[in-house]
């Protein structure tokens, strides 16, 4: 299973170094200095900005505060073996901030094995929630989430000394987003992520201010579903108008003969943690797809005031893979007004192509954000999509 977590991490490391650097670019957007497209030279210099460091680290996700500073959550390893929890943040120019952690960076080690944040959002008051797995002696992989002043330093008020660690299963669980739900005017903290048992399943978890399981949600804090398949792996979660929780991933079946074909999986929860059964009946959506699919996000858009949930990723189409989106309904039926019946697939060239991120314009137009892949060429791709 540990090789999973390492597979995992793969995957995500490109993504997320590049959706730092998108977030980047959107932080800066409103800079006329600099031809449109065209890197910004005032931020850092030169546009860019890596970090040098002892050893290696990986980006797995970012954000960007209200005043513009930039959050990157990760890990860093200096042996090459074991990884630790890293969070830095930068100025709105690019720079380090200096007033962070030590000098724009803060490092923790949770165990003595390795532990890498793989998600990170913020409370309405600033404090930044960071969550990834932690690996057991035992290989097997927990979450933890851990909570840091909007100086970079670990709150002890939240959890164990600033650290939750919690387990969904027995055997491996690995968190893969995290977001801020209220409920009845107070903040909560929704974990999202896949875990094992027998098979491999969807997994929601919601924690208080306090870093306490909320046992009001779902099976006493947690809530692990089937969606179908023999494998089922959540990757995105959001939250709808009416407080609900959508997460995305897929769902793989067996073909025969063994082979498998992977379908686009949604589940909707109740805002407690409970199957959405006004949501296909029984909470769950399988989607087949042009070929073999999966979803990486997800996101809400709203369209004449009603709640579309539209979720990307990639499909199958002929011997590579194109972008694919899929929208639906509130009831869980495919939005036969949007693309084709429903689903949409987007061909850069003949190589491979994937969305790993969903994004909402403020005219609530839908950008795709992934790669195309040709010959030993990897870039950088984007699409756009009418409402």
């Amino acid at each position: 299973m540990y090789a999973i977590i390492n597979s995992i991490n793969s995957i995500f490391r490109g993504l997320m170094l590049f959706m730092g650097t998108l977030a980047l670019v959107f932080s800066l957007a409103g800079d006329a200095s600099a031809a449109k497209g065209n890197l910004d030279r005032s931020f850092n210099g030169s546009g860019v900005n890596v970090s040098a460091v002892a050893g290696a680290e990986k980006a797995m996700d970012a954000i960007v505060q209200p005043d513009g500073k930039i959050i990157v959550v990760g890990g860093g390893s200096v042996n090459g073996a074991n990884w630790d929890l890293v969070v830095q943040r930068y100025n709105a120019d690019g720079t380090l901030d200096a007033g962070f952690g030590d000098q724009g960076k803060s490092s923790f080690s949770l165990g003595p094995l390795s532990e890498v944040a793989n998600a990170v959002t913020l409370q309405s008051d600033g404090k930044i929630v960071v969550a990834g797995y932690f690996q057991q002696p035992t290989n097997w992989a927990d979450y933890f989430v851990v909570r840091l002043l909007t100086n970079g330093q670990i709150d002890t008020t939240f959890g164990n000394q600033g650290v939750t660690i919690y387990s969904p299963t027995q055997t491996s669980d690995i968190p893969v987003t995290v977001v801020m739900q209220t409920v009845g005017g107070v903040e909560r903290i929704v974990v999202g992520g896949y875990v094992s048992t027998a098979g491999t399943m969807f997994s929601v978890s919601r924690l208080d201010l306090n870093g306490q399981l909320d046992l009001t949600f779902g099976d006493q804090g947690v809530k692990n579903v089937t969606v179908g398949g023999n494998t089922d792996i959540l990757q995105d979660i959001a939250i709808d108008s009416e407080n609900r929780i959508v997460a995305a991933g897929s769902s793989r079946f067996d073909a025969g003969g063994g082979s498998f074909r992977d379908d686009f999986a949604a589940v909707r929860f109740t805002a407690n943690g409970q199957l959405d059964t006004s949501f296909s009946g029984d909470g769950k959506v399988i989607t087949l797809m042009a070929g073999h699919a999966q979803a990486r996000a997800v996101v809400i858009q709203n369209v004449g005031g009603a709640d579309k949930i539209v979720i990307g990723g990639f499909t199958q189409v002929g011997v590579s893979n194109d972008f694919a989106l899929a929208r639906y309904n509130s009831d869980g039926t495919l939005d036969t007004t949007f693309g084709a019946n429903g689903k949409t697939y987007t061909n850069f060239t003949n190589g491979e192509e994937q969305i790993h991120e969903l994004l909402l314009q403020n005219d609530k137009k839908i950008v795709g954000v992934g790669f195309t892949f040709t010959g030993n060429n990897r870039n950088f791709a984007v699409a756009r999509y009418t409402v």
